[in-house]
């Protein structure tokens, strides 16, 4: 469960980040939605320990989200929705780029993603649409098992 409480976060004269929410149980998945500029990314990095709120706190599974380690950051699975890729890179060379980066990595898994996503390992990202781009994220995202 993800939990915040008065979060905010100033960029100068800008503030950002929805005051307070609770959502997804363990093992769900889940979305913020939003108009553009809403805060929905800095709610999503303040929650992965990535930046620091200015005031308030976010939790995640009943941990102060400042606390947050490699180990409890090996448990959940963010991706962001404009997050940049290698757009060089070939799909089947991308998802063996990630694996290192994830010791319970799932080989089984991965090839099932790609049969399910429909895949183009031969194919380089940038020359991808924007919705398969999302599915060779996700691919990389989900093809490991939580510690």
């Amino acid at each position: 469960m993800i939990r915040t409480e008065n979060l905010t976060k100033r960029y100068r004269r800008n503030e950002s980040a929805p005051r307070s929410h609770t959502g997804g149980a363990a093992g769900s998945v889940f979305a913020l939605v939003g108009p553009n500029g809403a805060g929905k990314s800095t709610a999503i990095k303040i929650v992965m320990n990535v930046i620091r709120p200015s005031a308030g706190r976010a939790e995640v599974l009943g941990a102060d989200s400042t606390r947050l380690g490699a180990a409890e950051l090996a448990q959940n699975r963010v991706r962001l929705g404009n997050q940049k890729m290698p757009e060089w890179m070939r799909v089947g060379y991308f998802l063996d780029y990630c694996r290192p980066f994830y010791p319970s990595w799932d080989g089984a898994l991965a090839a099932e993603l790609i049969r399910q996503y429909e895949l183009p390992l031969d194919r380089r990202l940038r020359a991808l649409s924007r919705g398969m781009k999302v599915k060779a994220a996700l691919a990389a995202s989900l093809a490991y098992h939580r510690a």
